[in-house]
């Protein structure tokens, strides 16, 4: 199940699981009429299957708002530190204009370089693409890095050392956590009990749906289970999905870099 989340786009997960949802909505139908040429119906017994059928509905929709705002909260945490890491790049790249050359323009075109390079790898969904580009995101750190302690290295203890490397500090962390903010996507597990649920529920409303009536209702109610299910997915995959972080504030540093 992993995998399958990992690699499916999340608008293939929403139409196998609304195709999955009406199949098990036709199987609670199935069994509702076998049921009732078995032996019947009962009033009092039906009325306590719609109760029921309520109570899992108001369920479900509370495991759903809590998965969707799990996922919204992790991609607020994503948006906030591409901000971040935007800030720190600029920080650094206007204290690096304060040095002597070579290191001045080495500087300059590494973090443009680098710049660009975290733009890039943050649109790219093929997993193995990613870890290849992971390669020369460490590259680029330690050439990074190595230039920063060659050129502060005579004025090491003076302030505008000091806060070179504390430039250089959050930089390199600040990329570190946001690398780690866009692994730390909802559990599989959660996914999958989810998913379960919804599939349970989809046999219940079947199973209790009247005879003949609200068909095109169930389906449209199993249609927005599905979407929403889909949206958390949407939300919570921040390379496959249509909602993405914004990386404006990364292109903005760009150019000033460019144009510095």
């Amino acid at each position: 199940m992993d995998a399958f989340y990992r690699q499916t786009p999340p608008w293939l997960i929403t139409v196998v699981v609304f195709l999955l949802l009406v199949l098990l909505l036709g199987l609670g139908i199935y069994l509702r009429r076998r049921k009732i040429l078995g032996r019947g119906e009962d009033d009092d017994e039906h009325t306590f299957e719609n109760m029921t059928a309520s109570a899992v509905l108001g369920l479900l929709a509370l495991l759903l708002g809590f998965s969707f705002a799990l996922a919204l909260d992790r991609f607020d945490v994503r948006r906030s530190m591409t901000l971040q890491e935007a800030n720190s790049i600029r920080s650094m790249y206007m204290r690096s204009q304060l040095l002597e050359d070579p290191y001045r323009a080495r500087m300059r075109a590494l973090l443009e370089g680098y710049t660009e390079h975290r733009i890039e790898i943050a649109g790219v969904a093929d997993e193995d693409v990613q870890r290849q580009m992971s390669v020369k995101t460490e590259a680029y750190r330690k050439a990074i890095s190595a230039t920063t302690l060659a050129a502060i290295r005579p004025m090491y203890n003076t302030e505008f050392g000091t806060a070179f490397v504390d430039s250089l500090n959050d930089t390199l962390n600040i990329g570190s956590g946001r690398k780690a903010a866009r692994l730390a996507t909802i559990p599989t597990r959660v996914l999958t009990m989810l998913l379960l649920y919804m599939a349970i529920t989809a046999v219940i409303i079947g199973f209790v749906k009247d005879q003949g009536k609200g068909r095109w209702a169930a389906a449209v109610l199993l249609l927005m289970l599905a979407l929403s299910y889909g949206l958390i997915l949407d939300i919570d995959q921040p390379n496959r999905g249509a909602i993405r972080e914004g990386q404006v504030p990364m292109q903005d540093v760009l150019r000033t870099i460019q144009n510095g």
